[in-house]
């Protein structure tokens, strides 16, 4: 296996450095597995492999179809510089009943855009005159800068609604950019980086709450009204806006794009490595052999 070539060729393609690692590391596993050269690959090989990797090593089908992207990104380069005559995964897919896709999922341009709307609507373009009496106007005001960065936490950190009520003052580090997410019953405990777009206004909140231990203080409210009621305002700035589930479904499936399955597993806090795994596009059911050991061609 040629790995300068082969990185080489991964990044002609425009793939991220993660994922140029995960198609190394995948295609030297099939080679030590196979025991063969380049050229005497076939396609049985790779379905050997494909079902070795369901039966002995329990993959599921999401993690079996980036070893096919993989092995076919690599019999490719090799094809394309003349090593090899034919690419011995054409016409395998692994196929099955793709998952419905019941939302929108926003783009990381969308999810600043969406940030941004709300608070041009909510905040900047507030109006104290609306509202009677300095406790009400106090009240709005404040409501309004929480709901602000609730959501800003939803959006660039991914995390569950319920996480938010968990936050501590003290896990937010501004200093460093960083902010702690609590252990909870749904998720791990991680460290994640702030956004630039986050700082400026989790300052001015920090500095005229009236609590001292909590991020959030919910008080006697219940925390799922409080986020209901900013899904209500965020869902009248943004028609393909659902709920909070589809956010996070949005932010894990874009860091998919750029990091490593074990990176976003831990900034997701999934205990398990197939729960990230679900996030991966095109979920696929079964291994379909498109052609056969006994295919004529072979």
């Amino acid at each position: 296996m040629d790995k300068i070539g082969f990185t080489a060729y991964l990044e002609s393609k425009g793939l991220a450095k993660s994922t140029q690692k995960e198609y190394l590391l995948r295609v030297a596993l099939f080679f030590d597995r196979i025991k063969k050269e380049d050229v005497q690959i076939t396609k049985p090989d790779v379905l050997n492999y494909l079902k070795y990797l369901k039966n002995e090593k329990n993959n599921n089908n999401q993690t079996r179809n980036v070893t096919l992207i993989a092995i076919r990104h690599y019999f490719t380069w090799l094809l394309e510089n003349g090593y090899v005559v034919k690419n011995p995964t054409a016409f395998i897919k692994i196929r099955g009943t793709q998952v419905k896709k019941l939302c929108h999922i926003y783009t990381g341009d969308e999810l600043e855009e969406l940030y941004d709307n709300f608070y041009h609507v909510y905040i900047r373009s507030y109006e104290p005159s609306k509202y009677t009496g300095s406790a009400t106007e106090a009240h709005t005001r404040q409501t309004r800068e929480r709901h602000f960065i609730a959501l800003g936490i939803l959006i660039y950190q991914g995390l569950h609604t319920n996480e938010l009520k968990h936050i501590r003052l003290a896990d937010v580090d501004i200093q460093k950019a960083k902010i702690k997410i609590p252990a909870s019953r749904q998720a791990g405990e991680r460290t994640l980086p702030l956004k630039a777009a986050q700082t400026g206004a989790l300052i001015n909140y920090i500095r005229n709450i009236n609590h001292d231990e909590y991020l959030f203080n919910f008080e006697n409210q219940n925390p799922n009204d409080i986020i209901q009621h900013t899904g209500r305002l965020t869902r009248d700035i943004d028609k393909n806006f659902k709920n909070f589930r589809q956010i996070r479904t949005s932010v894990i499936t874009n860091w998919l794009k750029v990091e490593n399955l074990r990176k976003v597993q831990y900034m997701a806090g999934h205990r398990s490595i197939n729960s990230t795994e679900s996030y991966i596009p095109n979920n696929l059911e079964n291994l379909i052999e498109d052609i056969t050991k006994n295919h004529p061609f072979l």
